[in-house]
């Protein structure tokens, strides 16, 4: 089993991911809800966004690469997705 490093554990708040995409509340939390940003919601209801997971997804959009991989727990794989990230 690999080892985790902090960058691979260290989160980011829901008030730090929208000041660093420079988009409203409102707008992250839909796109978490839809999946379409790496994030998961703690017991206390709380969004959580994974830091080395954000970065590479905001690396992938400023290469205008539209592809990016999201967890699929029922096949317990990475799965491509090509969406609209703002529909």
């Amino acid at each position: 089993m690999q080892q985790l490093t902090k960058e691979d554990i260290e989160c980011l708040t829901i008030h730090e991911v929208t000041a660093l995409l420079k988009i409203d509340n409102e707008t992250v939390y839909r796109l978490a809800r839809a999946g379409k940003i790496p994030a998961f919601k703690l017991n206390n209801g709380r969004w959580r966004f994974p830091l080395k997971k954000v970065k590479a997804f905001i690396e992938g959009r400023m290469n205008n690469n539209l592809k990016f991989r999201r967890y699929n727990p029922e096949t317990e794989k990475y799965e491509y997705v090509c969406d609209d990230l703002w529909k």
